[in-house]
């Protein structure tokens, strides 16, 4: 069965099925059914729980980068989840009935958060990057008291056509959020405040103090992003950031 919303169908029509994925419709062959494997099994509930994960955590970040994100950006989170060990499956006790799944289940290695690799930084919009901007990236690291961002000096050029034209102003913003299975939320937050665009910005490290969440288990995953955001003048109240242009990314991403 299909559904149409807001011009866009979604769900099973014949041997197709009908997916919208940040407002792009998909089309894909509706799986056939049959006897899996093990393995199977195994990398079938790895990417649910990857694609799961990966769908809370891009909530949160198209939130932060004023909704300008693509499905690319998405695809690339949940193919980075999946190839951490941040999901492991164990096998089930023997089987009371026939059909038992494989249970998934988030281990932990020691008390130390770990690295999620290759985000260094993972880019939230594809059109004009950091790159156009910094010579070199941010970078942060974590701690389970605080994160650290590193900020390089940078300075614009006045002739370049890559900020959006008319603008004058600048604001850096920082936000560290944790998705733990049962929520998202932000742990820290910074933002610059308006800077002239025409003056040189000094090398700089920012220390966030986290706040956790009172009663929580402190285990799922913990990223750090970062942006640029455009005005006219210190007193604009809108930003000039479009989907064109909205460089941010993802500076890190630590799981326990």
């Amino acid at each position: 069965m299909a559904v149409i919303k807001n011009g866009k169908i979604k769900g099973k029509i014949g041997k197709h099925v009908y997916r919208v994925i940040d407002g792009e419709e998909f089309v894909q062959a509706f799986p056939k059914s049959g006897e899996q494997t093990e393995g199977t099994k195994r990398a079938s509930a790895k990417f649910a729980n990857a694609a799961k994960t990966g769908s809370k955590i891009y909530r949160q970040v198209k939130s932060f980068a004023s909704d300008f994100t693509n499905h690319k950006f998405y695809r690339e989170l949940v193919s980075l989840l999946r190839g951490s060990v941040y999901l492991q499956y164990k096998e089930p006790q023997k089987a009371q009935t026939e059909g038992t799944e494989f249970e998934t289940v988030n281990i932990i290695e020691n008390d130390d958060w770990a690295l999620i690799q290759k985000v260094n930084p993972l880019p939230i919009n594809k059109e004009v990057l950091l790159d156009a901007f910094l010579d070199k990236h941010p970078a942060a690291s974590f701690s389970e008291d605080r994160c650290t961002v590193y900020l390089p000096s940078f300075k614009f050029d006045s002739k370049t056509d890559k900020h959006p034209s008319g603008a004058n102003c600048i604001e850096l913003f920082v936000s560290a959020y944790h998705t733990h299975p049962e929520m998202t939320y932000s742990l820290a937050e910074y933002t610059s405040g308006r800077l002239s665009i025409f003056e040189e910005f000094a090398e700089q490290s920012l220390i966030l103090p986290l706040e956790w969440m009172d009663n929580i288990q402190k285990n799922g995953i913990v990223y750090v992003c970062f942006g640029l955001t455009f005005y006219a003048n210190a007193a604009s109240r809108n930003h000039l950031n479009s989907e064109k242009v909205n460089p941010s990314a993802i500076l890190g991403m630590w799981y326990r």
